[in-house]
């Protein structure tokens, strides 16, 4: 029985590595979701500077209106899916968390074997 559960403490010790390195791709992807939401955002506030000159045209002032509402649009799906991505890492770490209580278990568990 002892030999079979440190067999189970191994699996357990894979699935945390698993974890890992999944919650590390997670935050990559979520890394390049906020650059592009910062590239973005730079661009919305160059768009609202442009709009508050006192010597724009009106051909100029509707252009960066309509260039104004999409960007914005833009910047709060990206807000939107950065939220999720910190759902998807926190659902992960706490995944992590759980195994790492699991493998606390099971240690003390074979101890008493």
């Amino acid at each position: 029985e002892k030999k079979h559960m440190k067999g189970v403490v191994r699996y357990v010790h894979q699935q945390i590595w698993n974890g890992k390195y999944a919650r590390e791709k997670l935050r990559a992807i979520r890394e390049q979701i906020r650059q592009n939401y910062d590239y973005i955002a730079e661009k919305l506030r160059g768009v609202k500077d442009g709009l508050v000159k006192p010597d724009i045209t009106d051909e100029a002032k509707e252009q960066l209106t309509k260039a104004d509402e999409e960007i914005s649009k833009q910047v709060e799906g990206l807000k939107q899916n950065l939220g999720e991505w910190d759902g998807k890492i926190d659902a992960k770490e706490k995944e992590i968390k759980g195994l790492r209580s699991e493998l606390d278990l099971l240690t003390q568990y074979i101890s008493k074997l």
